[in-house]
Protein backbone atom coordinates (compact mmCIF):
# COMPACT_ATOMS: atom_id res chain seq x y z
CA UNK A 1 0.00 0.00 0.00
CA UNK A 2 2.83 2.47 0.75
CA UNK A 3 4.68 1.73 -2.45
CA UNK A 4 1.03 2.34 -4.19
CA UNK A 5 0.28 5.46 -2.88
CA UNK A 6 3.35 6.76 -2.34
CA UNK A 7 3.02 9.34 -5.35
CA UNK A 8 -0.11 10.47 -4.46
CA UNK A 9 0.91 11.16 -0.69
CA UNK A 10 4.19 12.90 -2.05
CA UNK A 11 2.43 14.83 -4.74
CA UNK A 12 -1.24 15.98 -3.93
CA UNK A 13 -0.47 15.21 0.14
CA UNK A 14 2.51 17.56 0.04
CA UNK A 15 0.73 20.30 -1.92
CA UNK A 16 -1.92 20.10 0.68
CA UNK A 17 0.03 20.04 3.44
CA UNK A 18 1.83 22.99 2.10
CA UNK A 19 -2.15 24.78 1.20
CA UNK A 20 -2.87 24.69 4.71
CA UNK A 21 -0.12 24.68 7.06
CA UNK A 22 2.26 26.66 4.74
CA UNK A 23 4.93 24.04 5.77
CA UNK A 24 7.10 22.62 2.35
CA UNK A 25 9.76 20.67 4.09
CA UNK A 26 10.14 19.23 7.93
CA UNK A 27 6.79 18.80 8.73
CA UNK A 28 6.23 18.20 12.13
CA UNK A 29 3.80 15.64 13.86
CA UNK A 30 1.14 18.83 14.47
CA UNK A 31 1.55 20.18 11.14
CA UNK A 32 -0.05 16.93 9.96
CA UNK A 33 -2.43 16.87 12.62
CA UNK A 34 -4.06 20.40 11.69
CA UNK A 35 -4.62 18.98 7.87
CA UNK A 36 -6.31 16.33 9.03
CA UNK A 37 -8.61 18.22 11.98
CA UNK A 38 -8.37 21.52 10.79
CA UNK A 39 -9.25 21.55 6.38
CA UNK A 40 -9.98 24.99 5.48
CA UNK A 41 -13.65 23.54 5.01
CA UNK A 42 -13.97 22.65 8.45
CA UNK A 43 -16.18 25.26 9.54
CA UNK A 44 -18.62 24.01 6.90
CA UNK A 45 -19.52 21.29 9.32
CA UNK A 46 -19.99 22.67 12.85
CA UNK A 47 -20.67 21.10 15.72
CA UNK A 48 -23.92 21.26 16.44
CA UNK A 49 -24.92 20.10 13.27
CA UNK A 50 -23.19 16.69 13.73
CA UNK A 51 -25.74 14.46 15.05
CA UNK A 52 -28.49 16.10 13.09
CA UNK A 53 -26.50 15.02 9.90
CA UNK A 54 -26.32 11.15 10.94
CA UNK A 55 -29.69 11.30 12.01
CA UNK A 56 -30.56 12.23 8.71
CA UNK A 57 -28.47 10.08 6.84
CA UNK A 58 -30.18 7.53 8.92
CA UNK A 59 -33.84 8.56 8.39
CA UNK A 60 -32.79 8.11 4.18
CA UNK A 61 -31.52 4.49 4.98
CA UNK A 62 -33.78 3.58 7.71
CA UNK A 63 -31.81 2.62 10.14
CA UNK A 64 -32.25 2.30 13.64
CA UNK A 65 -29.20 3.76 14.88
CA UNK A 66 -30.46 2.91 18.79
CA UNK A 67 -30.59 -0.68 17.85
CA UNK A 68 -33.98 -0.62 19.73
CA UNK A 69 -32.75 0.51 22.52
CA UNK A 70 -29.31 -0.89 23.28
CA UNK A 71 -27.10 1.87 21.81
CA UNK A 72 -26.88 4.84 24.65
CA UNK A 73 -25.90 8.03 23.31
CA UNK A 74 -23.82 10.20 25.67
CA UNK A 75 -23.54 13.37 24.24
CA UNK A 76 -22.86 15.49 27.62
CA UNK A 77 -19.80 18.01 27.85
CA UNK A 78 -18.28 17.10 31.07
CA UNK A 79 -14.51 17.72 32.32
CA UNK A 80 -11.87 15.80 31.06
CA UNK A 81 -14.41 13.93 28.68
CA UNK A 82 -12.13 13.18 25.70
CA UNK A 83 -12.58 14.67 22.17
CA UNK A 84 -15.08 12.50 18.97
CA UNK A 85 -16.54 9.07 19.63
CA UNK A 86 -15.79 6.07 21.49
CA UNK A 87 -17.76 3.41 21.40
CA UNK A 88 -17.47 0.37 23.86
CA UNK A 89 -19.78 -2.76 24.74
CA UNK A 90 -20.94 -2.00 28.38
CA UNK A 91 -23.26 -5.04 28.24
CA UNK A 92 -23.67 -6.44 24.94
CA UNK A 93 -25.82 -6.74 23.23
CA UNK A 94 -28.42 -5.01 25.88
CA UNK A 95 -26.36 -1.99 26.27
CA UNK A 96 -23.33 -0.11 24.30
CA UNK A 97 -22.58 3.21 25.36
CA UNK A 98 -21.58 5.61 22.64
CA UNK A 99 -19.43 8.63 24.24
CA UNK A 100 -19.77 11.72 21.81
CA UNK A 101 -18.51 14.97 22.25
CA UNK A 102 -18.85 17.07 19.27
CA UNK A 103 -15.68 19.08 17.64
CA UNK A 104 -15.80 20.68 14.19
CA UNK A 105 -14.69 19.62 11.24
CA UNK A 106 -15.33 16.48 8.54
CA UNK A 107 -13.37 14.41 10.66
CA UNK A 108 -15.55 14.56 13.55
CA UNK A 109 -18.32 13.66 11.09
CA UNK A 110 -16.24 10.72 10.18
CA UNK A 111 -15.39 9.33 13.52
CA UNK A 112 -18.94 9.77 14.97
CA UNK A 113 -20.21 7.57 11.81
CA UNK A 114 -17.21 5.33 12.44
CA UNK A 115 -17.97 4.55 15.86
CA UNK A 116 -21.80 4.51 15.28
CA UNK A 117 -20.95 1.34 13.13
CA UNK A 118 -18.80 -0.48 15.93
CA UNK A 119 -21.93 0.40 18.16
CA UNK A 120 -23.72 -1.49 16.01
CA UNK A 121 -21.40 -4.53 15.79
CA UNK A 122 -22.00 -4.75 19.43
CA UNK A 123 -25.33 -3.89 19.72
CA UNK A 124 -27.05 -6.08 17.20
CA UNK A 125 -26.11 -10.07 17.62
CA UNK A 126 -28.92 -12.14 19.37
CA UNK A 127 -28.85 -12.31 23.47
CA UNK A 128 -28.16 -16.03 23.55
CA UNK A 129 -24.83 -15.82 21.13
CA UNK A 130 -21.90 -16.93 23.02
CA UNK A 131 -19.60 -14.42 24.91
CA UNK A 132 -16.77 -14.48 22.47
CA UNK A 133 -19.37 -13.19 20.12
CA UNK A 134 -20.57 -10.53 21.95
CA UNK A 135 -17.20 -9.36 23.51
CA UNK A 136 -14.58 -10.68 21.52
CA UNK A 137 -14.34 -11.79 17.79
CA UNK A 138 -11.96 -10.89 14.51
CA UNK A 139 -10.19 -7.54 15.79
CA UNK A 140 -10.18 -6.62 11.93
CA UNK A 141 -14.15 -7.12 11.97
CA UNK A 142 -14.43 -4.27 14.12
CA UNK A 143 -12.16 -1.83 12.65
CA UNK A 144 -13.89 -2.87 9.13
CA UNK A 145 -17.35 -1.55 10.69
CA UNK A 146 -15.78 1.26 11.96
CA UNK A 147 -13.65 1.85 8.47
CA UNK A 148 -17.32 1.16 6.78
CA UNK A 149 -19.14 3.95 7.81
CA UNK A 150 -16.28 6.39 8.54
CA UNK A 151 -15.45 6.52 4.94
CA UNK A 152 -18.32 8.33 4.11
CA UNK A 153 -17.61 11.42 5.43
CA UNK A 154 -15.27 11.33 2.28
CA UNK A 155 -18.43 10.52 -0.15
CA UNK A 156 -19.32 14.01 -1.74
CA UNK A 157 -22.43 13.07 -2.77
CA UNK A 158 -23.05 11.85 1.38
CA UNK A 159 -21.83 15.34 2.47
CA UNK A 160 -23.87 17.30 0.31
CA UNK A 161 -27.07 15.36 0.83
CA UNK A 162 -26.40 14.86 5.10
CA UNK A 163 -24.11 16.81 5.78
CA UNK A 164 -25.74 20.26 3.85
CA UNK A 165 -21.69 20.70 2.76
CA UNK A 166 -21.08 22.88 -0.58
CA UNK A 167 -16.93 22.03 -1.40
CA UNK A 168 -14.74 22.87 -3.60
CA UNK A 169 -12.67 20.24 -5.74
CA UNK A 170 -9.48 21.49 -3.80
CA UNK A 171 -11.71 21.09 0.26
CA UNK A 172 -12.69 17.53 -1.45
CA UNK A 173 -9.40 16.62 -2.04
CA UNK A 174 -8.30 17.84 1.09
CA UNK A 175 -11.17 15.19 2.99
CA UNK A 176 -10.16 12.67 0.96
CA UNK A 177 -6.25 12.95 1.39
CA UNK A 178 -7.20 12.23 5.29
CA UNK A 179 -8.58 9.20 4.34
CA UNK A 180 -4.82 8.27 2.29
CA UNK A 181 -2.90 9.22 5.46
CA UNK A 182 -4.80 7.29 7.28
CA UNK A 183 -4.28 4.38 5.28
CA UNK A 184 -0.58 4.67 5.07
CA UNK A 185 -0.65 5.39 9.06
CA UNK A 186 -1.60 1.64 9.56
CA UNK A 187 0.12 0.42 6.80
CA UNK A 188 3.29 2.03 8.50
CA UNK A 189 2.17 1.11 12.03
CA UNK A 190 1.52 -3.09 10.76
CA UNK A 191 5.13 -3.22 9.48
CA UNK A 192 6.65 -1.89 12.37
CA UNK A 193 4.23 -4.34 14.88
CA UNK A 194 5.60 -7.08 12.67
CA UNK A 195 9.02 -5.50 13.69
CA UNK A 196 8.52 -5.42 17.16
CA UNK A 197 7.12 -8.82 17.23
CA UNK A 198 10.19 -9.81 15.77
CA UNK A 199 12.72 -7.52 17.94
CA UNK A 200 10.45 -6.84 21.02
CA UNK A 201 8.95 -3.56 22.28
CA UNK A 202 12.23 -1.94 22.22
CA UNK A 203 14.48 0.60 20.66
CA UNK A 204 15.15 -1.04 17.21
CA UNK A 205 11.44 -1.38 17.08
CA UNK A 206 10.69 2.39 18.02
CA UNK A 207 13.13 3.17 16.09
CA UNK A 208 11.97 1.25 12.60
CA UNK A 209 7.85 2.92 13.74
CA UNK A 210 9.40 6.45 13.50
CA UNK A 211 11.23 5.39 9.77
CA UNK A 212 8.06 4.06 8.90
CA UNK A 213 5.88 7.05 9.72
CA UNK A 214 8.13 9.82 8.35
CA UNK A 215 7.86 7.89 4.39
CA UNK A 216 3.93 7.57 5.07
CA UNK A 217 3.20 11.22 6.12
CA UNK A 218 6.33 13.01 5.43
CA UNK A 219 6.33 13.88 8.82
CA UNK A 220 8.65 13.42 12.40
CA UNK A 221 7.09 10.88 14.84
CA UNK A 222 8.17 12.31 18.77
CA UNK A 223 10.21 9.46 19.96
CA UNK A 224 7.89 9.38 23.10
CA UNK A 225 4.95 7.99 20.83
CA UNK A 226 7.33 5.64 18.83
CA UNK A 227 6.02 2.60 20.85
CA UNK A 228 2.30 3.75 21.21
CA UNK A 229 -0.23 1.36 19.66
CA UNK A 230 1.88 -1.16 18.43
CA UNK A 231 1.11 -4.83 18.64
CA UNK A 232 3.40 -6.91 18.48
CA UNK A 233 0.62 -9.73 17.93
CA UNK A 234 -0.76 -8.15 14.81
CA UNK A 235 -2.25 -4.82 13.49
CA UNK A 236 -5.82 -5.45 12.59
CA UNK A 237 -6.71 -1.79 11.61
CA UNK A 238 -5.03 -2.24 7.69
CA UNK A 239 -6.94 -5.35 7.40
CA UNK A 240 -10.22 -3.90 8.34
CA UNK A 241 -10.05 -0.74 6.48
CA UNK A 242 -9.69 -3.57 3.24
CA UNK A 243 -12.51 -4.93 4.19
CA UNK A 244 -14.31 -2.13 4.74
CA UNK A 245 -13.35 -0.85 1.14
CA UNK A 246 -14.26 -4.14 -0.15
CA UNK A 247 -17.46 -4.37 0.94
CA UNK A 248 -18.47 -0.42 -0.36
CA UNK A 249 -17.48 -2.02 -3.65
CA UNK A 250 -19.84 -5.05 -2.85
CA UNK A 251 -22.86 -2.50 -1.99
CA UNK A 252 -21.99 -0.38 -4.72
CA UNK A 253 -22.51 -3.23 -6.85
CA UNK A 254 -25.90 -4.39 -5.67
CA UNK A 255 -27.20 -0.84 -4.66
CA UNK A 256 -25.36 1.79 -6.99
CA UNK A 257 -23.06 4.56 -5.84
CA UNK A 258 -25.64 6.21 -3.28
CA UNK A 259 -26.07 2.92 -1.16
CA UNK A 260 -25.65 4.72 1.49
CA UNK A 261 -29.56 6.12 1.12
CA UNK A 262 -30.70 2.51 0.02
CA UNK A 263 -33.07 1.46 2.55
CA UNK A 264 -32.77 -2.28 0.95
CA UNK A 265 -29.15 -1.67 2.03
CA UNK A 266 -29.54 -1.74 5.49
CA UNK A 267 -30.99 -5.60 5.11
CA UNK A 268 -27.07 -6.19 4.31
CA UNK A 269 -25.76 -3.96 7.19
CA UNK A 270 -27.65 -5.62 9.53
CA UNK A 271 -26.90 -9.70 8.06
CA UNK A 272 -22.88 -8.30 9.11
CA UNK A 273 -23.65 -6.78 12.30
CA UNK A 274 -26.46 -9.36 13.60
CA UNK A 275 -23.89 -12.08 13.73
CA UNK A 276 -21.36 -10.46 16.04
CA UNK A 277 -18.33 -11.56 16.16
CA UNK A 278 -18.88 -14.75 14.72
CA UNK A 279 -17.66 -14.59 11.02
CA UNK A 280 -14.06 -13.60 10.85
CA UNK A 281 -12.31 -11.56 7.93
CA UNK A 282 -11.64 -14.87 5.72
CA UNK A 283 -15.21 -15.67 5.65
CA UNK A 284 -16.24 -12.76 4.56
CA UNK A 285 -13.94 -12.37 1.54
CA UNK A 286 -15.41 -15.61 0.51
CA UNK A 287 -18.90 -14.41 0.78
CA UNK A 288 -18.16 -11.59 -0.79
CA UNK A 289 -16.29 -13.87 -3.81
CA UNK A 290 -13.37 -11.69 -3.53
CA UNK A 291 -9.45 -12.80 -2.65
CA UNK A 292 -8.56 -11.10 0.64
CA UNK A 293 -5.97 -8.09 -0.49
CA UNK A 294 -5.55 -3.93 -0.75
CA UNK A 295 -6.50 -3.57 -4.43
CA UNK A 296 -9.98 -2.52 -3.31
CA UNK A 297 -8.71 -0.33 -0.71
CA UNK A 298 -5.90 1.52 -3.24
CA UNK A 299 -8.08 2.37 -6.15
CA UNK A 300 -10.84 3.56 -3.70
CA UNK A 301 -8.27 5.74 -2.13
CA UNK A 302 -6.83 6.40 -5.90
CA UNK A 303 -10.36 7.42 -7.33
CA UNK A 304 -11.34 9.59 -3.96
CA UNK A 305 -8.03 12.45 -4.93
CA UNK A 306 -9.19 12.48 -8.43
Amino acid sequence: LLDRTDSLAQDLGGWLLERHTGVRRGAERHDLLHLLWSPRCSSAFPRGELLRTVRRWAEMLRLDVAAGGSVKLDEDDRPLKWPGALAEPLDPPFEVGLAFLAEEGPRAVGHLLGALGVAQLRARPPSDAPPEDLWLGDPALVHASWALLEGLARDSSFLERCARAELSRDDERAIAISGVIDARIAAARALASRQAHELGLGARAAAAHRELFTRATGADLPAGLALADLDPFGDAELAGRALAAQVRLYLRDRYDEDWWRNPRAAASLAALWNRGGRPNSADLWAEMGAPAGIDGLVGELLESCR
